[in-house]
């Protein structure tokens, strides 16, 4: 499994999560860790977009 399928895997169980009732102090720390998981997933991508370009790979070096 990928980082980025790792990261995607917990953002689906804290959303679950989510879904349940909780005490609000509770949800704002579940939305905090969400929005973590997201910002961690985007800049892995942005860095393995990078590592594509600097290799030529990727959709642009077929086109």
């Amino acid at each position: 499994m990928s980082h980025v399928d790792s990261l995607v895997e917990q953002l689906r169980d804290l959303a679950g999560m989510l879904e349940d009732e909780r005490p609000d102090w509770q949800q704002r720390q579940l939305m905090r860790r969400a929005l973590d998981l997201v910002a961690s997933a985007l800049s892995l991508l942005d860095r393995e977009l990078e590592e594509l370009r600097a290799t030529g790979g990727g959709a642009d070096a077929q086109a």
